[in-house]
């Protein structure tokens, strides 16, 4: 028996149903819903932005005479409100038994597709926003526009208007499947979807506007497709669900950014888009599921939709969704659709950015929420922030800016609760982000800079070390690392996350000042409230995370973007630096380190006064010096540490400006540690910032580039001055700014 050759299926374009706005896309489904009862294995697909028929007409003629025949018979899909008298009933007893008995005891099976597809049944009814209230939206009724449209295809007294025929009807369904122009338009109560049938102004004295232009197969093709947007049975079942939760791929908007936006968004629908051929029964199933997850739940807000498809929630072989925004224009009755955004489906899965998307969005739901009486302004950016998010599919350098972005909206939306004491009454709970998700964002070197290598060593710093006095009464939230989170907002450790509590910690000391002047307010409370006077220097520094001598330099000279500094720190607080893996330590280490110029910088006053203080401030850097500086003998016990009481009296002299007075401090403190350093009587050295000098006491910079930095300082030896060598560093008097 020989092999028969494979038929080749018939592929019909259809320029006319694009996706650029949500009639079209109906109409599309429609299309494919009748072509279906001609050509049972007919399929349908989006490719390059319209739409195609594949294994069902031979050409676009074959569809036109079907499509002719069907509407010269009436033979569309029937269309009408068939549950208004039951509905009105419900509305006004505030309940939905009078709709839930017409349904199961009335209803046909097309009535029972179209209801479910406009309302669901709970304690009350839920109406679909992509259907305004059950069928209509203010005086839009679109039961009655379908038979405006029917009639105008195939009048029943079989009277054409004046100027239009059954050519001109045929014409127009030709000209409308490949996008071409039609001549016999009207409004069809569609304007909600299609946004020609709105009303058009124009610049004529007589009339300032005119009627709907779209033609009646628009919106007899997108009638069509209701019956396709009903939910499953299980998305129906539920006395307390969520009302948009009923209907397939249907969403509540994202939260306003401006309070004239509160209450403008009736709701969402996330049209999904396909590439690969489905036929009718499968395009169904798919709809009717229409379910993406986030944290196990299902998504039901924009924000919510939008992380489902950066988690690469969604399957069924989708290539992209169309985001349409159903919003109250010139009326509060009515609602338009607008296409909002498209959001590509990315071909990977990254468990890192999917972990940092899930705690956002855990975030996002517990911030203080909108309505259309009172804006609150919080959920807002995060939502947004979460939708751009989700456009950027495989673009890579989008998608680095765009997550910044979202951990922006993250900081801002904490930092709005924490400044305000009705938001803080709610006691916000968040948790950190992966610190991977940042060593993946920071792979490639795009945002190398001096301020983000800084703002990365200052965000993992370790929490201040408690005091043996108080190790006895301490909880153990207090011993979890605390970084410079809990000084940046008031929050808190809260079991495994963290918390926003009512009451404001007096940790928190961070203003709108200059960042310098935060930074000093950081190690003054360290020093002072949270320290003993006989404890270690408060700033232990993580091996890995420290600075260069030049970006410490940097800093302390004033030649960095402050402002630049401030937003990457609040972007690398809000990760968790507890714990990171060997892989995303290495990648940290290699940001960090790369430094373009790895020569020593310029040992100006500033910085060995840094070389000089740095020490007595970080007890892990003060034992490098200390062990390249004196030979401890053997046997003998480790000599004393800086004790935190100490360099109170050092802070407080920078703080005047008292530079010399706080370099002789410092100078008899070393000599109090028996190490050996050099006294240069009351010489004193310039110091031009010595604000920035005193915050800089807090950056982690490198404990060998500081022992490289004290050496200067060291009493020079007996063999250094027989072969005249001067010292690397020259006093000058009273030339302190």
């Amino acid at each position: 028996m020989t092999p028969t050759t494979p038929k080749p299926l018939s592929v019909v374009a259809l320029p006319g149903f694009h996706l650029d706005t949500l009639g079209y896309y109906f109409a599309a489904l429609g299309l494919l819903r009748l072509s279906a009862r001609r050509w049972p294995q007919v399929k349908g697909c989006w490719r390059n932005g319209i739409f195609n028929l594949i294994g069902g007409p031979a050409d676009i003629a074959a569809l036109e005479n079907i499509l002719l025949s069907i509407g010269q018979n009436r033979e569309w899909t029937p269309y009408a409100k068939s549950w208004d008298a039951f509905q009105k009933k419900d509305t006004s007893a505030q309940c939905a038994e009078n709709s839930t008995l017409w349904r199961a005891q009335q209803a046909s099976e097309l009535e029972v597709l179209h209801f479910q597809s406009h309302i669901a049944t709970a304690a009350r009814l839920s109406f679909n926003p992509v259907f305004g209230t059950g069928g209509n939206a203010g005086a839009r009724l679109f039961a009655k526009g379908w038979s405006s449209a029917c009639d105008a295809i195939a009048p029943k007294n079989k009277k054409f208007p004046r100027g239009i025929t059954a050519e001109v009807i045929a014409r127009d369904l030709s000209a409308f499947l490949v996008g071409g122009s039609c001549s016999y338009l009207s409004d069809f109560g569609a304007a909600c979807w299609f946004s020609a049938a709105n009303k058009m102004f124009n610049n004529g004295l007589a009339r300032s506007f005119r009627g709907g232009q779209i033609t009646p197969w628009a919106m007899l093709l997108a009638c069509e497709a209701f019956p396709l947007l009903a939910g499953a049975t299980s998305r129906q079942i539920g006395f307390n669900r969520k009302a948009t939760g009923a209907f397939p791929f249907v969403t509540r908007g994202p939260s306003p950014e401006a309070e004239q936006e509160a209450g403008k968004n009736v709701g969402e629908f996330w049209a999904p888009v396909w590439q690969h051929p489905l036929s009718l029964h499968e395009t169904a199933a798919l709809i009717q599921r229409g379910r993406a997850e986030v944290n196990g739940h299902g998504a039901i807000t924009a924000a919510a939709f939008a992380a489902a498809i950066i988690q690469k929630g969604t399957d069924a072989g989708l290539s992209e969704f169309r985001r349409f925004s159903l919003q109250r224009t010139t009326s509060e009755n009515t609602f338009e659709s607008r296409l909002a955004s498209i959001h590509p489906l990315n071909d990977h899965n990254d468990a890192d950015q999917a972990l940092a998307v899930s705690h956002v969005i855990q975030l996002r739901d517990a911030l203080p929420r909108d309505s259309k009486k009172v804006y609150r302004g919080v959920q807002g950016p995060v939502d947004q922030a979460l939708i751009r998010l989700a456009e950027v599919g495989n673009r890579d350098d989008l998608r680095r800016e765009r997550s910044w972005e979202l951990v922006d909206a993250m900081f801002a939306a904490l930092g709005k609760v924490d400044r305000n004491k009705t938001f803080r009454a709610e006691e916000i709970r968040f948790k950190l982000l992966p610190p991977a998700w940042a060593a993946s964002l920071l792979s490639g070197g795009h945002d190398n800079t001096t301020e983000a290598r800084i703002a990365l060593a200052l965000a993992t710093l370790l929490a201040a070390p408690i005091p043996r006095s108080r190790r006895a009464t301490t909880t153990r939230r207090s011993t979890l690392p605390a970084a410079l989170l809990s000084y940046r907002l008031g929050a808190e450790v809260h079991q495994r996350g963290w918390q926003i509590p009512s009451n404001v910690p007096f940790r928190r000391v961070w203003a709108q000042r200059a960042i310098e002047e935060n930074l000093i307010a950081v190690i003054q409370r360290r020093l002072s409230a949270e320290s003993d006077t006989k404890s270690h220097p408060p700033f232990e520094t993580q091996a890995a995370f420290t600075l260069s001598a030049h970006d410490t330099a940097a800093f302390i000279h004033g030649e960095t973007d402050d402002e630049l500094l401030a937003r990457w720190l609040d972007r690398f607080l809000l990760f968790d630096w507890s714990f990171v893996a060997a892989l995303e330590r290495n990648a940290f280490v290699q940001f960090l380190r790369s430094v373009p110029n790895t020569a020593i910088p310029t040992a100006t006053p500033e910085l060995c006064l840094h070389g000089l203080l740095r020490p007595l401030f970080d007890r892990g850097t003060f034992d490098v010096v200390r062990d390249r500086a004196v030979t401890k003998p053997a046997g003998h016990s480790a000599p004393p540490s800086p004790q935190s009481g100490s360099l109170r009296r050092v802070v407080a002299l920078l703080e005047r400006h008292e530079t010399g007075a706080a370099q002789q401090t410092s100078v008899s403190i070393y000599q109090g540690l028996v190490v050996p350093i050099a006294n240069f009587g009351n010489n004193t050295f310039e110091c031009e910032h010595p604000k920035r000098l005193l915050a800089s006491l807090i950056l982690p910079t490198s404990p060998a580039a500081i022992a490289d930095l004290f050496a200067r300082w060291k009493t020079p030896s007996k063999t250094r001055a027989a072969i005249g060598q001067q010292p690397l560093l020259r006093p000058a008097t009273n030339s302190i700014h």
